[in-house]
């Protein structure tokens, strides 16, 4: 199996070499996207494939992104890819990544946002970070697309976030540890989405404040593991409205296991992945 690592890097990356390691552990290849960077950010990346777009960040980042997988990534031939923001860290180790991979084609992670010495519980969720290449040639254009918005489009294309697996690894934030990068990133966002169309006006306001609990890496390693199927259950009945239109479709296998799957590439799936298992549409 080939894991390859993608991240975009912007300037000044105060965090990039811990996220740097993590992909040189987890992946086979790592190729990181440079917007607007430094002649010190291109020295600390001179062991990775480097590809620059500097169209400007805050209103075209799922435009980057899209020609970044499709003209890019797509070309290092992935099985599957793990993608992180250059301020994060994911706990987990290689196997089990390719243990995941035999299950599923996307897996969500737990983000867990530190804020000064803790961390913010109702500021942490969860996203997806591993996802894979079967459908590609199934989904047609349709594999790259992002969320169409300028802001918060994601690190996955979109199908991947209709994927219902979630997987108990917790993913360190960093990039608002600081009371100063939050500053710049409410800065940011007051220039690009003064409105607050693309994110919740709470999220904005909570960076202006210093508030953080306990960081227990160990307790909440035991949350996730205890309330993980909790946590997955209520995503499926808003995907229900999506699979009665057909578009994507739920199954549980008989060990209880559920997922979703897009309806046009349903045969293929089952054919390769579950020959002989029992699973029911629900």
């Amino acid at each position: 199996m080939k894991i390859v690592g993608y991240g975009i890097c912007g300037p000044n990356e105060k965090y990039l070499q811990e996220t740097l390691d993590c992909f040189t552990k987890l992946c086979d290849e790592t190729i990181i996207l440079g917007n607007n960077l430094t002649d010190e950010d291109k020295i600390r990346l001179k062991n990775f494939i480097v590809v620059e777009d500097n169209r400007e960040w805050g209103k075209n980042q799922h435009r980057i992104k899209e020609d970044f997988l499709k003209n890019h990534v797509s070309k290092l031939d992935p099985d599957f890819t793990l993608c992180l923001d250059m301020d994060e860290e994911l706990l987990v180790t290689r196997e089990t990544l390719e243990d995941c991979a035999t299950k599923g084609q996307a897996w969500y992670v737990y983000v867990v946002n530190l804020w000064e010495k803790g961390y913010r519980s109702d500021w942490s969720f969860w996203n997806v970070r591993f996802w894979g290449w079967e459908w590609k040639d199934k989904l047609g254009e349709g594999f790259y697309k992002f969320e169409n918005r300028p802001l918060h489009c994601g690190l996955a294309p979109k199908w991947a976030y209709h994927l219902n697996l979630h997987a108990p690894f917790i993913l360190l934030h960093k990039g608002l540890k600081d009371k100063a990068d939050r500053d710049r990133k409410v800065k940011r966002y007051e220039e690009y989405d003064p409105n607050q169309v693309y994110r919740a006006s709470s999220y904005y306001e909570a960076l202006k404040t210093d508030n953080y609990e306990e960081y227990n890496q160990e307790k909440i390693q035991k949350q996730l593991n205890t309330h993980i199927n909790s946590m997955v259950q209520p995503l499926n009945k808003q995907l229900n409205i999506k699979a009665k239109k057909k578009e994507y479709l739920i199954l549980r296998e008989e060990d209880g296991f559920t997922f979703t799957i897009p309806e046009n590439v349903l045969d293929t799936q089952l054919k390769q992945k579950y020959k002989g298992k029992g699973f029911k549409l629900i």
